[in-house]
């Protein structure tokens, strides 16, 4: 699936398109879409939200996933397939305002399990030189997928949708 999805990013500008704005407040588990520029349906899921500073690069962010799954907009919310070996992008921290612009949606709910979980979150921590969990926590070595240690918003998790639909790699190394 991932192949498929790489074939259909487009070659420029915003990959991300607006769906409809909301100010619900978000709940681990939430499951989200996202327009491409195709426009077809990207799914990604809220890991957690409202982090505190010690547990977040910046107080009151969101971790989610966001999925290698591209579907029509009429098509069901594949739950089954939110998995984490299905990743499309590491992990990432982003804030609300891709939900109050409009550019991502809540569709659905399921309480998360472990194994709709990484076993570990790595993220690069270029200040510090190394990767941290979701906690800060430094990690002896670096796992994959790995994120970026860093608060973002939607305009950054389109770009980096569109690097993943164009098989480049999304994130940089230290």
């Amino acid at each position: 699936m991932a192949d498929q999805a790489r074939q259909v990013g487009s070659d420029h500008g915003l990959e991300l398109r607006p769906v409809q704005p909301s100010r619900k407040k978000l709940r681990p588990g939430d499951i989200f879409v996202m327009r491409a520029a195709t426009g077809q349906h990207l799914y990604g899921r809220v890991v957690a939200v409202d982090l505190p500073e010690d547990r977040a690069p910046l107080p009151g962010c969101n971790m989610i996933y966001v999925y290698d799954i591209l579907r029509e907009a009429a098509e069901p919310v594949p739950i089954a397939e939110l998995t984490p070996d299905r990743l499309l992008i590491p992990p990432m921290f982003i804030n609300r305002l891709g939900w109050s612009r409009g550019y991502m949606q809540t569709v659905a709910h399921t309480d998360l399990t472990a194994e709709d979980l990484l076993e570990q979150h790595c993220f690069v921590d270029y200040l510090r030189r190394g990767y941290v969990d979701e906690k800060g926590k430094q990690l002896p070595a670096r796992t994959d997928p790995c994120g970026e240690w860093g608060l973002a918003s939607y305009l950054v998790l389109s770009d980096y949708v569109h690097k993943a639909l164009r098989g480049e790699q999304p994130v940089a190394d230290i």
